[in-house]
């Protein structure tokens, strides 16, 4: 185990959403919601909505960090490009107010 954590290290850091962009293509451009507003109303039927996911948060349910790469915008830290319906379900469930897990990928590549 620790060989492959050596070979495939993985940085998990918690980063408050809003110093987050979410990025309209993600890893396999999947749209995105872009407001909490849209989030909410889950117009492209995610399952579990992040409504759902939200809901299990609030009860402790572990969900896996999201993913990030470091923000080309002078505006936000870092921009997400995997989890997006989780990133959504942590801002329903913790209000905004919680600093998020995310994995940090330095590259698509």
């Amino acid at each position: 185990m620790s060989q492959i954590n050596d070979a495939f290290p993985i940085n998990i850091i918690e980063v408050p959403t809003d110093k987050i962009r979410v990025a309209t293509e993600g890893e396999w451009g999947h749209t995105a919601y872009q407001t909490l507003q849209e989030a909410l109303e889950n117009k492209h039927g995610a399952t579990p909505s992040p409504v759902e996911l939200a809901k299990g948060i609030e009860r402790g349910e572990f969900l896996k960090p999201v993913r990030v790469i470091p923000s080309t915008d002078a505006w936000y830290d870092y921009d997400l490009i995997g989890g997006r319906i989780r990133y959504w379900a942590w801002v329903i469930a913790h209000q905004g107010k919680a600093p998020i897990p995310v994995c940090v990928r330095e590259d698509l590549g």
